[in-house]
């Protein structure tokens, strides 16, 4: 399998966003796939993706999520995810090894 990013080998090539980008999608083909083979969504487990994209690749990335029957999306830093997106979404604080709803 050879990821291309503009006509160049990513493992070479690929800027941090570009390969962080890439693997996303990777893994996001992964759960469609599984979802049309078992007939069931599987549930998204993001960690801390926002941090190393640009805010187009975040819009774009919670939008997708954000039709997922189930995502848990972790961040450290909530003013990065725009408020619409948020809207349906149920809140968390971890907090010195507590969950607390926000």
């Amino acid at each position: 399998l050879r990821l291309m990013v503009g006509g160049m080998e990513a493992a070479s090539y690929a800027s941090r966003g570009q390969a962080r980008t890439l693997a996303l999608t990777l893994k996001l083909a992964e759960g469609t796939l599984l979802e049309r083979e078992r007939g069931e969504s599987p549930i998204l487990l993001l960690d801390d993706v926002l941090s190393e994209l640009d805010a187009s690749r975040r819009r774009r990335l919670l939008e997708y999520v954000s039709r997922s029957q189930q995502a848990i999306v972790s961040t450290t830093d909530l003013d990065r995810i725009e408020g619409g997106i948020l809207a349906n979404s149920s809140k968390f604080l971890v907090e010195n090894g507590s969950i607390k709803p926000l």
